[in-house]
Formats: C-alpha cells, structure tokens, sequence
C-alpha cells in the first residue's frame, strides 16, 4: 500500500527522535511505498515565523489551522492508502477521506507535569490532541500507560486504541548479540543525557552502598556526569551510536555490563532498555511512565518503586546476582523477549496487521504498486574497463536502480561525446515516457550520506517543487540558496557524474546545438534555471588519474576531489548559517 509518512522530522535522518523515526520507516517499507510528508510544509511556516516574529518561540500547535488546510489541499492532490501521523498537530483539524494512523508514546495530559507547561498551554494543547485522537482512525501507542490516559482521559474509543511497543535503535548483527559472562567482579552500566532525571545520582549512592557492603562491583557512566566522580568509576562522555565509533564503543559497553542500572524518575517507554535485553542484560529500573511497558519483572529486568531507596535497590541486586543460576536464566530470558516483543521487525508485522485490517475494514483496496525502481543509465567508454568494474560495484547493492549500462559515444572532443551519450539516454527516455531519468558516469561513487530513503525523498520533493534537474553531487558552483531541509538551488554547477533529469527538460536537451566549446554541465546550467543539489551530498566523482573530458584533470588526477571537497564545504557554511537563523529562539 502506498503511506504518507506524516512527520515535521526528516525519518531518513537516523538522529531524529534518537533514530525511532528512522526505523519506524524503515519498518514500513519492507512491505509499502513510504513517502515522508511534512517536512517542507513544517520548515516553511518556520521560516515565516521567523520573519514575522523574530523574538517569539515558534509553537506548531499555534498553527492547527493553518496545518490543516494546507494538508487538506495536499492530501487532495496526492494520492495514498493511509497516513500515519508522527505530530498530533498535523492532523488535529485535517479533514480527509484517507485513514489517519496516529502514532505515540505518551499524550499531553501525562507530559504536561513533567514538561512543567503553562496552564494556559496545557490546556489548549489538551484540546488539540483531543481532536486528534478524535480524527484518527486508529491510534498507536508504545506502552498500556498512554494507551489509557487516552480512553481516560481524551475519551477515545478501545476499540480503535493499539498498543505496540518500540524496538532497539541500536541495531546489532545476532554475531554480536553475545549474552552477558558472570563474573566476579558485578559490572554496572548507567546510559543517559539527563543526569539528574534518569537517575544518575541514586545510580551512584547504590554503587556506593554496595561497595561499602563488600559486594564486589564496577560503575560505567555514560553520558552527562558530574565531574566529581569516585576514582574507580568509569565516565564516558555521550556516544553518538549514528558514528561507527560511537556505536562501537556502545555495543562493547553493552557486552561488558552485567545490569543496565538506570532508575528513571519519569520515561514515556525508555528504548535504552530494549536496546540493553538485546545483549541479554537485565535492566534495573522504575516504575514510572510506560517503563513497565518494556521491563517487565522476572523476564528482563527489576523494577523498583519511585519510593525505593539506594538500599533498597542495593539489596536487590546482590540478591539476585549472588544467586548466579537465577540470575543468567534472566539474562536468556531478556534476550529472548528483545527477539519476540522489543524489535523494529515485530513493530512492523504488527503495524502492518492494523494497516491491512484499517483498510479492509473501510472498504478500501490497497495500492499494489512498490516504490519503482529508478531508471538509470551509465556511460562508460568500453576501453576504460577499470571505470566498468568499479561502477558495477557501485550499484551492486543498490536494487532500488534499474541500473544499465550505456557504451559512451566516442569523439575526438570528449566533451562532445559526452553530451551526445547524454542525448542518446535523454532520446530513450522521452521514447519510453519516463517522468525521470538518473544519468551517471562511471565515476560515480556514493558518499556515506546516501540511503534509498534520503534520496527517494529528495527525487520526489524536488519534482514537486518545480526543478527540472537535480544533482547527487556537484565539484563547484557559484551561488546557492536553501529550498528545503537537504536541496540548494544553484546557479550553475560543474560535475555529471550522478544528474537527475526531469521529463519537461528532454525536448530543450534534444534541440540544443552542442558546440565544440561547449561542456555538458555548462549547457546543463544554462538550459534552465530550475536545478537543484542535494546536501550533504550523495554522490562524488572517483578520482582514477585521468579523464575522459577535461585534460587539466590528467595533469592533476587529485583535482577531482578537491573540487567536491570544496563544494561541500561551502554549503556546510550556508547549511550552518541557515540553521543557526532558523532555529534561533
């Protein structure tokens, strides 16, 4: 079936809402065409905001009407079998024909203390998800604890309410998911940005106890921490676990512990102790929030009362860890419910049985259709056979290209050849009615940056916003302005080696007359002032120490990167400035 994804935060972003948003869609495609939706439309009123009140706080629930016309008209021009909903303020006045799925971990009535809002505030916004749970068609919650407060308190029908909990965000290869060694010395592990909130202190006066009753014990800290820290105990700043070496670090943190040790004062769900039952390492939390939700007593963990006290907890877990035989029979028994219940895969089988059943339901038959594969189409001089091998690897893995290899044109000029292999792809495309075409040149090599989602999204987005061609990647360019979260607008830009090109362009590429003096991105820039660049770049040139087009190149093989190089970070600079403007305040 074909959903929009209804999200202010980008979902290809692995650091929006701590990666949650990411594997949610990654869930969802392995059976949908997801599209990311909201994006554009929420950084827009931003930007107005902005302009209009500089010194005033942007709050998005302020703007429930204006969000619901402006889906309203959208929705009415697109078309999709569902859509699920991230923002409660997106669709609390949205009126549409689609189903809404709405998805949470808590709601406004069990946040507002903890997020101390103004009672004015908590008020409105009360009534804002008040009409959203009442628009939805279904609502999708983490824990029984939001699922409640919303029969409760916002009235919402059982029958409609869903609870599914979140999965692991860091995703681990099962070679990796080793059980935890009892040992002789207890390792205790703390993971957390907020210090004071997720326990941290009361994590250290249970160290201290259980050292001062001889209980043998170690303490890992990561995280926010106080600096003045006992000698023995181990303190790591935050590990960002998006970064290979943050993310190393973590899983060997992971498979080190014996308990993960974080008594939170408050969590809607807490994914961090999904992510510990993965290593098989019991959790040692609170019973706050929807924590109970994922820790469950005797199966992946303890849980102690709000009221516990360091020596309660202290006594507690050497009980438990001095009886060795119950205490790795709950280690099994934390990883084996992470494979069943705390997962990203069973999330999605689950979703998808409320999705299918919403529809059926409804009366509505689902798109069949997947997300089709993108036309692709690569040059390559048939003599340059290393150019060949390193392509194919390229797209090797990529199956969401229909990747063909295209022998180039030869020509004296390579500038000229390269332009009429341009037009004989551009010629098959318009043959075939293609709405797109990606060309590339065998030189072509993806960045670290590049994902299906991130770039599907981008494909899409740009063609709605009007561009007629889009870049991967770009070695130089004179002026650029931001037009969404990752597209630049650019004036002209140097570099073919991964173009998309828009159907309304075919005819103008088709009629030029390429001059010997010509290049094929120069007429590309001058064709038409709707080209865009995506940022951070997917796509950059591999430098093999001789090019086909620009004899400057042979002499300085090393000029290729550079001039990526360069280009990015020019628009790090504009990517940074614009931040900084837009989310000031």
């Amino acid at each position: 079936m074909k959903i929009a994804f209804l999200s202010s935060l980008d979902p290809t972003n692995i650091r929006s809402w701590s990666g949650t948003l990411h594997h949610m869609l990654h869930a969802l495609q392995q059976h949908n065409e997801v599209e990311w939706v909201g994006g554009d439309l929420y950084e827009e009123k931003w930007q107005m905001h902005q302009m209009k009140h500089p010194q005033m706080r942007f709050i998005p629930e302020m703007y429930v009407d204006y969000w619901g016309v402006m889906l309203e008209d959208f929705f009415r021009l697109h078309h999709y079998d569902v859509i699920i909903a991230r923002d409660y303020y997106f669709i609390a006045q949205l009126d549409t024909t689609i189903p809404i799925i709405y998805v949470g971990d808590t709601t406004t009535d069990l946040m507002k203390k903890y997020l101390r809002l103004p009672t004015h505030f908590a008020n409105f916004a009360d009534l804002v998800e008040h009409d959203t749970i009442e628009r939805a068609t279904q609502v999708v919650y983490s824990s029984e604890w939001s699922a409640r407060n919303a029969i409760d308190h916002y009235e919402a029908s059982p029958d409609k309410v869903h609870v599914i909990e979140f999965g692991s965000n860091l995703i681990v290869p099962a070679s990796e998911q080793t059980l935890p060694q009892y040992q002789e010395v207890c390792h205790l592990l703390f993971v957390a940005k907020d210090w004071e909130m997720k326990g941290g202190q009361e994590v250290l006066d249970t160290y201290r106890l259980l050292q001062q009753k001889g209980f043998p014990c170690q303490l890992t800290l990561i995280g926010k921490h106080p600096n003045n820290l006992p000698e023995d105990v181990e303190a790591i700043d935050f590990l960002d676990k998006s970064k290979t070496e943050g993310r190393a670090l973590l899983v060997q943190k992971f498979r080190e512990a014996n308990f993960f040790f974080m008594p939170t004062k408050f969590d809607c769900f807490g994914i961090v102790y999904a992510e510990a039952a993965t290593f098989g390492l019991p959790s040692l939390a609170t019973n706050v929030g929807g924590v109970s939700q994922v820790v469950r007593e005797g199966v992946n963990g303890m849980l102690f009362s709000p009221n516990d006290t360091p020596e309660t907890m202290a006594e507690r877990i050497i009980a438990l860890y001095q009886h060795r035989e119950a205490y790795e029979q709950l280690c099994r028994s934390a990883q084996t419910d992470a494979r069943q219940r705390l997962n990203w895969q069973v999330w999605g089988e689950k979703m998808q049985g409320i999705l299918e059943t919403t529809l059926e339901n409804l009366g509505i038959q689902p798109s069949t259709q997947t997300v089709a594969t993108i036309p692709t189409y690569v040059i390559n001089l048939k003599q340059r056979t290393e150019r060949k091998e390193h392509i194919i690897n390229e797209f090797n893995n990529h199956p969401e290209f229909d990747a063909h290899l295209v022998e180039a044109c030869e020509h004296p000029n390579g500038a000229v050849g390269l332009w009429q292999s341009i037009c004989k792809i551009v010629r098959q495309a318009k043959a075939q009615h293609l709405d797109y075409v990606l060309i590339c040149e065998d030189d072509h090599c993806f960045t670290q940056h590049y994902s299906k989602e991130y770039f599907h999204t981008n494909l899409q987005q740009a063609q709605k916003q009007g561009a007629l061609l889009l870049n991967g990647g770009i070695g130089g360019f004179g002026t650029a302005v931001r037009v969404s979260a990752h597209r630049y607008w650019v004036d002209w830009f140097w570099s073919t080696q991964f173009v998309v090109i828009y159907a309304p362009l075919f005819d103008d590429i088709l009629a030029y007359a390429f001059q010997a003096t010509d290049t094929a991105d120069g007429v590309l820039s001058a064709l038409t002032p709707y080209k865009m660049a995506i940022y951070p770049f997917i796509s950059v040139q591999k430098g093999f120490g001789y090019s086909d087009v620009s004899e400057s190149n042979d002499r300085f093989p090393e000029r290729v990167e550079h001039y990526f190089e360069k280009s990015s970070q020019r628009l790090a600079h504009l990517h940074n400035i614009s931040q900084y403007f837009l989310h000031k305040g």
